[in-house]
């Protein structure tokens, strides 16, 4: 039940993400909602007119799909953040700022120095938060922090985790 509820708000986070035709500070355009738009967008000119905006919204489902998938094992006896869990945030988080760091320039010339600053700060807000709950977890594990982590964790992905920053297409 917690999973679904949880998929269901990924799913309007997910929306969120791309709700501008911009990147704005409320709609970063993170590459894991924008990428996988791109790459199924064109299926919906070969769909009829009717059924043409299923692409963009299956494209907004994947992360909250792998929410699910990703999720279920939190139903077991153990309510330890698993350290599978812990390995995947620990690679995204790196691979975020590394990407941050990269498109720092870009940002600033494209975005403005404002939005650039806003992605490190929210970004930074959210690196903080999923450490805080994995350090509560670890003192005191319970069912309701971990299910919290891994919610905020791919909140993130979905919204703000590699914000768009540079030229758009």
């Amino acid at each position: 039940m917690y999973n679904l509820l949880g998929a269901i708000v990924l799913g309007f986070v997910s929306y969120s993400t791309m709700s501008a035709n911009v990147p704005t500070i409320y709609s970063p355009f993170s590459l894991t909602v924008v990428l996988p738009t791109f790459y199924i967008y064109d299926l919906g000119k070969i769909l009829p007119s009717f059924l043409s905006f299923l692409p963009v919204i299956l494209a907004r489902c994947i992360v909250p799909l792998f929410f699910i998938a990703w999720s279920h094992k939190l139903y077991s006896n153990t309510c330890k953040i698993p350290r599978r869990s812990i390995i995947l945030f620990s690679m995204m988080i790196i691979l975020s700022f590394i990407s941050l760091f990269g498109s720092w320039n870009y940002g600033i010339e494209y975005q403005g120095k404002f939005h650039t600053i806003a992605m490190y700060g929210l970004n930074l807000i959210f690196w903080v938060v999923m450490i805080f709950l994995y350090l509560l977890n670890r003192k005191k594990p319970s069912f309701k922090i971990s299910f919290i982590f891994h919610w905020i964790s791919f909140a993130w992905l979905a919204w703000v985790a590699f914000p768009w920053l540079g030229e758009l297409l």
